[in-house]
């Protein structure tokens, strides 16, 4: 998401213990959350990106990189 010139980024990673949820400020880590289901890990998300958008970012299409993201 961007708002002016700052973009933010939502990295989801599986890991053994559950999921990682990290929040992305220019390249840099800024927030991580783990999470046991992968219901709880995209409610997390949708309900960051709804108070994002409701503060004025806006989406930002993704870079095609051979690979596919689907929520």
């Amino acid at each position: 998401m961007r708002r002016d010139a700052i973009e933010v980024e939502c990295r989801v990673r599986l890991m053994p213990y559950g999921i990682d949820v990290d929040i992305v400020r220019g390249g840099t880590v800024v927030l991580t959350r783990t999470f046991e289901t992968d219901t709880e890990a995209l409610a997390w998300a949708g309900a960051k990106r709804a108070a994002r958008e409701a503060e004025g970012w806006t989406l930002v299409p993704q870079e095609q990189s051979g690979t596919s993201l689907t929520s």
